[in-house]
């Protein structure tokens, strides 16, 4: 039982402090200097900004943030020039290749963008790297993470640096050693008579935290997107209960993997490989058709692991797409052994071949317009309205490259004599357009495609998917790649979920980086959850612990919150330790400066502040705890002196004309 809560102090007593003011990015001095990189410096604290970049036969050839540097090769020249105030054309070159740089400052970003041209008469690969050097500076250290970006910080202040074209951010690799952070590529290609752009920016930052850094790039690449409720994984063959889906706050669903089809049970699928099983995709068809009967806003789909095709003659399915390995071998998902493939496959169709073998799409190639062919049969004639895309981006292929052609740009290069040994494709930029289209096929028919594992690159940012992962291995490192995907929303671990109160903790880890719910399974829930108010949100900021979307705040850490320059009043849903909900008594504070609600929070509890469509004003503070928001009624206490406005707009609590309210 819970006491009865005590009403709110008056605002002569107390009231709650004003809110936190937003980080803004800060002002900052641009120098660029005659070695073609340049430095930047915030509260008086430097960066220099740098580039290295390989020749044939040799060394590196640097652009710095100094004088021009003469330890590459002798006909390494470098020459800058001011365009305006608010940009830098660098002209650098030697023997092998040249480079135009623009720098070009913008408010909150330095951008740049840096186009290649190969001179010589045949391919050359370039390791190239682009840095921030803070050596010399003792109180400088580095946020690593698994998305293209490096982040410095120093006491006040820090600097990001993030890859922004597909295959920079394709190739790329991040490291920090030696006072020196950087994203670099070890695979970059040119043929002879090429150019390439590479496009990466700078980000000061007004403080020394890794996620307001974030959080300025995706406010400028616009990442931030709208998610209706949680996902979860659902029956093959029957709806989601009632019950599940209220628990759960299902808004997308999908079936998972398609084990043993009735068309041939000795075999499972991962793939789009479903089409040539005509029962079992009738099967999919009746349950999508009872499922949008029961719920219509809910999705329906099933895993598609789109690489991945069961079969025995991979060599005469999609000749032109096989995913070789680097001795000319088409390769397969899992280890090859029967004590691994036995658990999918019968033991004849392990010894016939039957594996999961590894296809990549393009545009032109067979295996990409079957696919496409695929998923206008899933969307147009079974109705799918989602799906799990397991590896959309990677696709399964080891290292991400196939060795079955070239893509134009990327090589092998051998770290010693730099230069090319091997020219091959990186999958995951050459299957970029039809991964495109098919997550727009999706969407056309105002469903929404889920992906697995890495987020993709900027032009697949353009896609109003959804991004999610797997978190039974690492959560620090997979969770991270999302903070550069359309929504920072990873399934839960069912390795470490053994209860509710397992659950609730499972989804507090995920605050700790930024990151919401989605369900892995169907746990057993006698309940409700967290998830009940963690959704609808659209992203705003993402920090330790905390959520801020524009219709709540999602939280695991005392603070005071609110939304600057919004008046309307909050609901605050609290959970405890268990993860259960319980009645809160936080106050807010209403007065012509803000709204803002001062929560207090004990270990393992976690709030969601709620924005309701309900305002007070008054000439004077008033303090209030809002004790109820629903369809029924609003409950509330108010604390002041003097007249007050409550005006109440329509919401969840209906507004009609004509109606009578008391």
């Amino acid at each position: 039982p819970f006491e009865a809560p005590a009403p709110p102090p008056a605002p002569a007593e107390s009231v709650v402090p004003p809110l936190p003011a937003e980080v803004e990015p800060p002002p900052y001095e641009l120098k660029p200097a005659p070695g073609g990189g340049f430095e930047v410096t915030i509260k008086g604290e430097t960066y220099r900004i740098e580039s290295s970049y390989s020749y044939p036969h040799g060394g590196e050839n640097r652009l710095v943030a100094g004088r021009p540097d003469t330890k590459g090769e002798p006909t390494w020249q470098v020459r800058t020039q001011d365009v305006d105030t608010r940009t830098c054309r660098v002209e650098a070159g030697g023997k092998h290749y040249k480079i135009s740089r623009l720098i070009q400052r913008e408010r909150t970003r330095i951008l740049i963008k840096d186009e290649i041209s190969n001179l010589g008469d045949d391919v050359i690969g370039i390791i190239l790297s682009n840095r921030i050097n803070v050596q010399g500076a003792d109180d400088a250290e580095a946020t690593l993470v698994s998305n293209p970006t490096i982040f410095v910080k120093r006491k006040q202040s820090g600097v990001g640096l993030v890859a922004l074209d597909d295959l920079y951010q394709l190739q790329q690799q991040n490291a920090w050693a030696d006072g020196i952070g950087e994203v670099r590529t070890e695979h970059f290609g040119l043929d002879k008579g090429a150019s390439y752009t590479i496009e990466w920016a700078i980000y000061p930052t007004a403080t020394p935290d890794y996620y307001d850094f974030i959080r300025q790039v995706r406010r400028a690449e616009g990442l931030n997107r709208r998610v209706e409720g949680a996902f979860s994984f659902v029956s093959r063959r029957t709806p989601p209960s009632k019950e599940q889906v209220e628990f759960m706050n299902l808004k997308y669903s999908s079936i998972g993997c398609l084990g043993k089809p009735p068309d041939d049970p000795a075999v499972s699928l991962e793939g789009f490989e479903f089409v040539e099983y005509p029962q079992e995709c009738a099967a999919l068809t009746d349950t999508f058709a009872k499922t949008k009967a029961l719920y219509p806003d809910l999705t329906v789909g099933f895993h598609v692991a789109h690489s991945l095709y069961a079969c025995n003659n991979p060599d005469e399915r999609f000749a032109d797409s096989r995913a070789l390995d680097v001795s000319g071998k088409q390769i397969h998902y899992g280890p090859n052994t029967l004590d691994y493939y036995g658990k999918y496959f019968s033991k004849e169709r392990v010894e016939a071949g039957w594996r999961w073998w590894i296809f990549y799409p393009t545009m032109t190639n067979s295996f990409g317009k079957a696919m496409i062919g695929a998923m206008e049969r899933m969307v147009d004639d079974m109705g799918a309205t989602s799906m799990w895309a397991d590896g959309y981006v990677s696709g399964y292929v080891r290292g991400g490259y196939s060795y079955d052609g070239w893509d134009g740009h990327s090589v092998t290069i051998d770290p010693e004599t730099k230069l090319v040994t091997r020219k091959k494709i990186c999958v995951p930029y050459v299957g970029l357009p039809v991964l495109k289209k098919v997550a727009r096929m999706i969407g056309d028919v105002g469903g929404v495609l889920i992906s697995n594992g890495q987020p993709g690159s900027r032009s697949y940012w353009e896609e109003d998917t959804i991004t999610s992962c797997e978190t039974a291995g690492s959560d620090a490192r997979s969770i991270t790649a999302l903070h550069l995907g359309r929504s920072v929303t990873p399934l839960g671990n069912p390795r470490a979920i053994q209860n509710e109160r397992d659950c609730h903790r499972d989804m507090l880890r995920k605050l700790d980086y930024g990151a919401l719910y989605f369900w892995y399974g169907n746990p057993r829930m006698t309940r409700k959850t967290l998830v009940e108010h963690m959704y609808p949100i659209t992203c705003e900021a993402i920090h330790v612990g905390t959520v801020t979307g524009k219709e709540r705040i999602v939280t695991k850490n005392s603070g005071i919150y609110g939304w600057h320059g919004d008046r309307s009043q909050h609901i605050v849903r609290l959970y405890d330790a268990r993860g259960a909900l319980t009645p809160s008594n936080f106050t807010t504070t209403v007065d012509r400066s803000s709204v803002r609600t001062d929560v207090r929070l004990e270990q393992d509890q976690a709030a969601v502040v709620v924005k309701v469509p309900v305002t007070i004003e008054a000439a004077g503070p008033v303090n209030v705890v809002m004790h109820g928001y629903d369809a029924g009624a609003i409950r509330m206490v108010l604390n002041g002196e003097g007249k007050a406005q409550l005006r109440v707009t329509n919401g969840e609590f209906p507004i009609e004309a004509g109606r009578p309210y008391r």
